[in-house]
């Protein structure tokens, strides 16, 4: 998917979003045509499942939107068709009835393949904004693909080098058994074997640099969505190597914890806005199941690239419990991968020490975590917690305060970097706070609004 300009949903994307409608209401098709304009939306339509299935061919679409009822074929059995064909899997695939009241039917249509649902009769502004949101993670899930394709293709050259390097030797050695009398000759070759392995360590350290900025650029991506919880993953990704450390653990499986902490909340990129500035006790049931799903969302945008499935499985039980109460699975004790149980406690303590609404300090935070352990938490990982944050004090995080913009104040340190809401960096965090930097801010809050609130070290 070619993608070159930002639009008001945090995507990018040269051209509007194709969207099918599948139901046999034409008052259906009319109320999605008011919703969903051109040029950022590009509708088709279709009575039943099966004329659908005809469109989808040649129109391609991102995202549908299907009745459940239908003559011909119903949503059901098209879902089911669609999903059958491998093209089609990532689709966004969304049944609309007014029979899914319960949330018994909502897990039907998600277990029959769909993403989501939405209910009759439609409500503009919900449908609009559940339909970005999906769209979100289309873009995303896009991306990550073309990404995919091109550390593919990075491996495929890799491969190939290593082929010629391996012809190369090949004729060496042969070339060596015939003149292995001459001294010369013998240098000779053995500089063209030293030469081929060193041409292979830089193709192998490439491939690791890409690698590594890749990661970076999905960290960054996260980060972009949740800029106040900025150096979380760090944080986390920190802490959690010094546990696993404790157990033991190889080389390997540490890079993968390091590598789930740095993506544990990938799944909440979708998001819309308003779900990370709410207040848990107001989201509706619908933001709930999101906020319960996004460990799974996870693992699925992981998913797509190989070698990378033991960190998909890590993320997809970061919310399970020790004693069986947790999400998705409800598995217990060491049915938990080790590296979900480790991440689980060490995002469990960053999130308790920055909690800027009820601020506590570390002693306090790692004896509620001890009076955790073996209901939520593992009672080793909690104990090796413990060890490592008393042992190295720069694993605890700064203390910070939130506070809003008009309280600003010259002497204040900024937590984190301060941006308008167009990406806009006005002040880099940890810089000291002046009365030109406050002229700064209020000026550009006027015409390129700043959030509402900012973090500050607090003293």
């Amino acid at each position: 998917m070619n993608v070159t300009a930002l639009n008001h949903t945090g995507t990018k994307r040269d051209k509007g979003f194709r969207i099918l409608i599948v139901d046999d209401d034409i008052l259906i098709h009319k109320l999605y045509s008011i919703i969903l304009k051109p040029p950022r939306y590009l509708i088709r339509t279709a009575e039943n499942g099966k004329a659908g299935l005809e469109i989808v061919k040649d129109f391609k679409p991102d995202l549908i939107i299907s009745d459940v009822i239908m003559p011909v074929m119903d949503g059901h059995e098209f879902c089911k068709a669609l999903r059958s064909n491998p093209e089609f899997e990532n689709t966004i695939l969304l049944l609309s009835s007014s029979i899914l009241t319960e949330a018994k039917d909502a897990v039907k249509a998600l277990e029959g393949g769909a993403d989501d649902y939405l209910l009759k009769p439609i409500e503009k502004e919900s449908a609009r904004a559940k339909i970005d949101a999906f769209l979100r993670i289309k873009v995303l899930q896009d991306n990550l693909v073309d990404t995919n394709a091109k550390l593919a293709e990075m491996i495929s050259e890799l491969e190939q080098s290593k082929k010629i390097i391996a012809e190369k030797n090949q004729a060496l050695e042969k070339e060596k058994a015939v003149i292995k009398s001459s001294l010369d000759e013998k240098s000779y070759l053995l500089g063209e074997l030293e030469k081929s392995n060193i041409a292979l360590a830089h193709l192998n350290t490439k491939l690791e640099q890409n690698f590594n900025h890749m990661i970076s650029i999905l960290t960054q991506i996260i980060e972009y969505r949740r800029p106040e919880n900025k150096g979380h993953a760090q944080k986390v990704a920190k802490l959690s190597l010094a546990i696993g450390e404790r157990f033991d653990l190889p080389k390997e499986e540490l890079e993968d914890i390091q590598l789930a902490a740095f993506l544990h909340e990938i799944g909440k990129v979708g998001f819309p806005d308003s779900l990370f500035t709410k207040s848990p006790d107001k989201f509706s049931e619908h933001e709930k199941m999101l906020m319960k799903q996004y460990t799974v969302t996870g693992e699925r945008l992981i998913n797509a690239y190989s070698g990378l499935e033991k960190v998909a499985l890590i993320i997809r039980h970061i919310k399970e419990r020790v004693d069986g109460s947790g999400e998705p699975d409800h598995l217990a004790g060491n049915q938990i991968p080790l590296g979900s149980r480790i991440l689980k406690a060490a995002i469990a303590f960053d999130d308790m020490v920055f909690d800027v609404k009820e601020a506590k300090n570390v002693s306090n935070v790692l004896q509620e975590l001890q009076g955790l352990a073996d209901t939520i938490f593992d009672s080793r990982v909690v104990q090796f917690l413990v060890e490592a944050v008393s042992s190295d004090l720069s694993l605890e995080v700064e203390r910070t305060e939130k506070i809003y913009i008009a309280d600003i104040q010259e002497g204040m340190v900024t937590a984190q970097d301060i941006f308008t809401r167009s990406g806009i960096k006005l002040i880099p965090g940890g810089t000291t706070i002046n009365r030109n930097m406050i002229k700064l801010v209020m000026r550009y809050n006027k015409i390129d609004p700043i959030e509402q609130s900012i973090n500050i070290i607090r003293k």
